[in-house]
């Protein structure tokens, strides 16, 4: 399934300003007993949700002046109905890896999900920009495929002990948290105001 691509914007027309909120997310069921020691605490969610909260400090143009600011972030709004459906977020300062371990080899291991790892914390990358580059052993190898969720299977299984890298870039599979904006506003002609932007990423 294809998806639409949230739009750049250029500094002349207005576009996303500091500061910049980007959060993880985790959801766990906490169960506190009466006399309050020893807590039972499930996670739900081995990977994060990113939340994404942008500012527009000057959004130029109107409804009807084609290709302005405005127009472009509503227009793409309304292409995806609001929260209803998911789009890709190129986050200009968090897209892509270098030389990134995904997996390790055990010689009979044939698929591998891409991934990243933040600190301790390991990211799910669903959502390619081009095609990565694998690496087993650092060598370069061709993978027998590559799926839309970022499935990497090989024709041999990688050795036993074999380091599995990439280097590429990703998306990050959004949804907007709001049908509406209900603080945009026009503070002068033509110009207009957005001081929250709120969306989350979605894993499939």
């Amino acid at each position: 399934m294809s998806y639409a691509i949230f739009p750049t914007f250029t500094a002349t027309n207005g576009g996303p300003a500091w500061p910049v909120k980007k959060t993880p997310s985790f959801r766990t069921i906490v169960q506190i007993p009466a006399n309050n020691r020893g807590e039972n605490r499930i996670s739900l969610t081995p990977y994060p949700i990113w939340k994404f909260e942008l500012v527009f400090d000057i959004l130029k143009g109107d409804y009807a002046t084609a290709s302005s600011a405005l127009q472009t972030l509503a227009g793409f709004m309304g292409s995806v109905q609001g929260s209803y459906q998911n789009w890709l977020y190129s986050d200009p300062y968090d897209n892509a890896v270098t030389a990134m371990n995904f997996g390790t080899g055990d010689g009979a291991t044939k698929t591998f999900q891409l991934t990243r790892t933040i600190g301790g914390m390991v990211d799910l990358i669903q959502n390619l920009n081009g095609t990565p580059t694998i690496y087993v052993s650092g060598s370069p190898v061709t993978p027998a495929s590559i799926s839309p969720t970022g499935l990497v299977t090989f024709t041999s299984a990688p050795a036993n002990a074999a380091p599995i890298t990439w280097t590429g870039s990703f998306y990050f599979l959004c949804r907007f948290e709001e049908d509406e904006w209900a603080d945009l506003e026009e503070f002068l002609y033509q110009r207009w105001q957005l001081t929250s932007l709120k969306f989350r990423s979605v894993l499939l």
